[in-house]
C-alpha cells in the first residue's frame, strides 16, 4: 500500500475467513438445536404419560380441576420443591392459567379428586384417611420417575 497526501493506491481487499470457528459455530448450533429437541421430547413424553395415567383414573381434559391437576403434576415434577408448599403449587398453577383466585383453582383441583375418587367406587387410603391432593400428586411423580428410571 502506498500512502499519498492524496490518495491511496495499490490497496488490495482481502477477505479472511476463519473455518475452525465457522464449524465450531455450526458445531455449537447443532449441539444446542440437540439439547432443545431431547428436551422438548422428554417434556412431551412426561406430558403424554401423566395424560395417560389420569385418563386411566377417570380424569378427561374436560373439567378445569383436571386440567389444573395436570399442571400441578408437571410443575411438581420439574421442582419438587413446590410440593413442600401447596399454596405455592396452586399459585404457580393459577399464574400458568392466567387465574387471579388461586382459591378457586384450588377448589376445582379437590372436586376433580373427588369425583375421580368416586369415578372409581372406591376411596384410596393413606394412614386411615382419603388421599389428599399433595399425596395423590406425589404419588403420580413418584410413579413417572420409577417409569423413567425402567424405561
Amino acid at each position: 500500500m502506498v500512502i499519498d497526501s492524496n490518495s491511496l493506491s495499490n490497496i488490495k481487499y482481502e477477505k479472511s475467513f476463519s473455518l475452525i470457528r465457522k464449524n465450531s459455530t455450526n458445531l455449537q448450533l447443532l449441539d444446542t438445536i440437540n439439547i432443545i429437541s431431547n428436551s422438548l421430547k422428554e417434556c412431551l413424553g412426561i406430558e403424554k404419560q401423566v395424560d395417560d395415567i389420569l385418563w386411566k383414573l377417570g380424569f378427561t381434559n374436560y373439567f378445569k380441576g383436571s386440567k389444573y391437576i395436570k399442571d400441578a403434576i408437571l410443575l411438581a415434577y420439574d421442582n419438587s420443591k413446590l410440593l413442600l408448599d401447596m399454596n405455592s403449587l396452586v399459585q404457580k398453577v393459577a399464574e400458568k392459567n392466567s387465574i387471579d383466585n388461586a382459591n378457586a383453582v384450588r377448589t376445582n383441583m379437590d372436586r376433580s379428586l373427588g369425583n375421580m375418587l368416586d369415578y372409581i367406587d372406591s376411596k384410596i387410603i393413606y394412614d386411615g384417611r382419603t388421599i389428599s391432593l399433595k399425596y395423590f400428586i406425589d404419588l403420580c411423580i413418584r410413579h413417572l420417575k420409577k417409569i423413567k428410571i425402567c424405561c
